[in-house]
């Protein structure tokens, strides 16, 4: 991976600079990346064990306040090691009894207490562009208030007033190589049954494919995505090509093409999926699996819920074509774990203007 062994990430790793900042466009893979630095981080903390990592995954459908997100990261350090937990225990105890929260200064100071436990302490934030605007700049300040052991990484799309607050941090353009691509095609071959089927045993058909799917994306995962999900259904090698071919290139062009794949499936299967979009796209809270179905099980017109009319997961996702997916919420603050969310694939997929 090319962002691990970049002279940049390895300088931020060393320790020799504080924060380093990946910015890309829409697609382009930096909630990818962020996942990968991650893993690498927490693999090499298992044998180190006296260097964390903490994240904080931000989306534009999912408002959590700075504060959240701050309770989040000592609530990380605190599992990551018990004895810290001497550092809050009196906040806490003061807090349950007064049925109050910690001001921003307090969590300050808590976190920074923890962080100095810890030899480093490694800080992923991902799409700080997608957090409300209010939200940034204290998201900015607590970053640059932590204690010099603090290595952070942000990721998101260009966001130059807020990074000029930043004037010691290096600066990475994210953009998704070829052989990112390449990885990403292979993986989602092997993920999808009928497209993994048709290319089984024919390596020289599976690198065309790739090949063109390289092609044609720009070097943004989104498009590749969505080109993928446009020809997942052919029953042959001919037909796969033929299909990629005739394929727009632009993000904008792919939306186009797959709402009107969306609208070729039949009166029903088209009506679920704009349920389906309605309520994903216009939930006030993060819809899990469980409340999307009964959601769509809901008849509009008499406002009456028949659990006949509910419909197995793998159909919503599936009329979707591609524009809703399935996102664990382990990577949010006061998430519950194993609980299943549904969200829109990309931001871009709601917005006027997808670039």
């Amino acid at each position: 991976m090319w962002f691990i062994k970049s002279e940049e990430f390895s300088r931020w790793k060393r320790g020799d600079s504080k924060i380093l900042w990946g910015t890309g466009k829409p697609g382009a893979g930096k909630t990818t990346l962020s996942s990968i630095v991650i893993k690498h981080l927490q693999k090499e903390d298992s044998t180190a064990r006296q260097a964390p990592v903490i994240y904080a995954f931000c989306r534009y459908t999912e408002k959590y306040s700075p504060s959240e997100i701050f309770a989040s990261w000592i609530q990380q350090l605190l599992r990551r090691h018990r004895s810290t937990v001497e550092h809050v225990h009196e906040s806490f105890r003061i807090h349950k009894r007064d049925r109050s929260r910690p001001s921003h200064v307090e969590l300050q100071q808590l976190m920074s207490a923890v962080v100095q436990k810890f030899d480093r302490v490694f800080i992923v934030l991902d799409g700080l562009d997608e957090a409300d605007e209010d939200a940034r700049k204290p998201l900015v300040d607590f970053i640059n208030s932590l204690p010099s052991n603090a290595y952070t990484l942000i990721m998101s799309r260009p966001l130059g007033s807020l990074q000029r607050l930043f004037p010691c941090a290096v600066q990475v353009d994210i953009e998704a190589r070829n052989e990112d691509i390449g990885r990403f095609v292979e993986k989602r071959i092997l993920d999808i049954p009928s497209l993994h089927e048709v290319l089984l045993g024919k390596d020289a058909a599976k690198e065309e494919f790739c090949n063109a799917i390289k092609r044609k994306c720009g070097g943004m995962f989104l498009i590749a995505s969505l080109q993928i999900e446009a020809v997942k259904s052919c029953i042959s090698i001919q037909s796969l090509m033929k299909k990629l071919e005739t394929l727009p290139i632009g993000l904008n062009e792919m939306y186009d093409h797959t709402l009107e794949r969306i609208e070729a499936q039949g009166e029903e299967k088209t009506s679920l999926a704009k349920q389906v979009l309605l309520w994903v796209t216009y939930a006030l809270h993060p819809m899990s699996i469980a409340a999307l179905q009964e959601a769509v099980a809901i008849d509009l017109d008499s406002k009456t819920f028949d659990t006949k009319r509910m419909s197995p997961m793998e159909l919503l996702l599936d009329v979707c074509c591609g524009l809703v997916t399935p996102d664990r919420c382990g990577q949010r603050p006061q998430a519950h774990k194993g609980v299943r969310l549904v969200r829109m694939f990309h931001s871009s997929a709601t917005s006027g203007s997808p670039v």
